[in-house]
């Protein structure tokens, strides 16, 4: 009974000197982790954002630094997580300069180009394309151009000749003082012709 007396604290001093153990490996793995989990969600938005960060480097740096001490290698990671949400900021802040000044060089143009023949036809007339403008404001004819361009261009014909020959009204649209003078179209309007 006497060696039992003396072996219990022998053991009892043995089992808890590995639970120690235990306990301090078990703290270090959950450190480890939690460091790894932070560290691979700011390597993953590294490459999502393509950030100028390389993430090799970083991993090796990391590796070196958690393998002599856990709670170094959980600040590591909480430092690149930290540079990676100032670095998408600044990102996302050029981004939107960029975005505001193209918006602004658009509307910039915009304006200018109102303030033309073009965009003073366009205008009066916001059904036609802005093409189309540009081509009437170049008096420019052409076919798919429609009859109320033409008039725009030349006032109302001198002579509007309708003809059936069985596929519908046909139309002969005519200005005595113009080269070319004639057009052809059917009821809506559109050329299809013209000498």
């Amino acid at each position: 009974m006497k060696i039992k007396f003396y072996f219990t604290p022998i053991l009892l001093i043995i089992i808890s000197f590995i639970s120690c153990t235990s306990e301090e490996e078990k703290r270090k793995n959950e450190i480890n982790e939690q460091s790894k989990e932070i560290l691979s969600a700011a390597l993953d938005e590294i490459i999502t954002y393509k950030l100028p960060l390389y993430s090799e480097d970083l991993m090796k740096e990391y590796l070196k630094i958690s393998t002599d001490r856990a709670e170094l290698g959980l600040e590591y990671a909480k430092k690149i997580k930290y540079q990676v949400i100032i670095m998408k900021q600044v990102k996302d802040s050029i981004l939107q300069v960029k975005q505001d000044s193209i918006v602004k060089a658009t509307e910039i143009a915009e304006k200018k180009w109102e303030s033309t023949k073009a965009g003073q036809i366009h205008k009066k007339h916001p059904n036609w394309s802005k093409e189309e403008c540009e081509l009437l404001a170049a008096r420019k004819i052409w076919i798919g151009m429609n009859l109320d361009m033409l008039k725009y261009l030349r006032g109302n014909p001198n002579h509007a000749n309708p003809s059936n020959y069985g596929n519908g009204t046909e139309w002969q649209w005519c200005w005595d003082d113009y080269s070319p003078s004639c057009f052809y179209g059917k009821d809506d309007g559109i050329i299809t012709a013209y000498n």
